[in-house]
């Protein structure tokens, strides 16, 4: 092949890999950010670090988002709950969870003067390592029997934190879905403030 046939075939070469290029430019998705976290409450952050256990005044709130998903037939609805457990999460990105969450729903249908009450137990557990998004949200390997709550938003305040769930599904009595989320409030706590609350709770329940 002549001087005039080899400039020719590299001039098919380069426009054949520069269509090529072009071409799966073209093709290539689109990249958009990630999409913001919708929390019910905003939070505001802050560090996790530390060992935390429930509020001994007001461990967890619950909030019913849609009231109308409740039906006409319930004249009334009250839901208890209680929250025992510790929270631990460490300067490594590492956490462990072992809590207890109650739910006793009391509802009292028309006609009727005695409510419709159950309890509803759960177990949270989660271990392993957790990320932290938006620095205001927690993804972390939480299972629940009744719930997903394995990303969290966070509010840190001095020796308290505010974990914020993402709204959720409360199923009644496996007949009515309700709305809800739930707000944990925690406190900073030690091994050794730890071990005596224990103690003392397991003094009570032997009186």
């Amino acid at each position: 092949m002549g001087t005039s046939g080899t400039k020719y075939l590299a001039i098919l070469l380069c426009s054949a890999l520069l269509l090529l290029t072009t071409c799966d430019k073209g093709l290539a998705p689109p990249v958009h950010p990630p999409e913001p976290i919708d929390f019910p409450v905003e939070p505001e952050g802050g560090n996790p670090t530390g060992l935390w256990v429930p509020d001994e005044v007001d461990p967890v709130t619950l909030v019913i988002l849609d009231p109308t998903a409740i039906p006409v037939i319930v004249d009334s609805l009250a839901i208890e709950t209680s929250l025992e457990g510790i929270f631990r999460f460490d300067i490594a990105r590492s956490c462990s969870i072992h809590a207890f969450l109650n739910l006793i729903p009391s509802a009292y249908v028309l006609g009727s003067s005695e409510p419709i009450t159950v309890t509803i137990s759960d177990t949270l557990i989660g271990s392993g390592p957790f990320e932290i998004n938006e620095d205001r949200a927690l993804d972390i390997p939480l299972e629940s029997r009744h719930f997903e709550l394995d990303t969290l938003g966070f509010t840190v305040s001095g020796d308290r934190m505010d974990l914020i769930t993402l709204p959720n599904i409360f199923n009644y009595l496996d007949i009515v879905e309700i709305p809800v989320y739930f707000v944990f409030h925690l406190t900073r706590t030690t091994g050794f403030h730890l071990e005596a609350n224990v103690f003392r709770r397991r003094m009570g329940k032997n009186r």
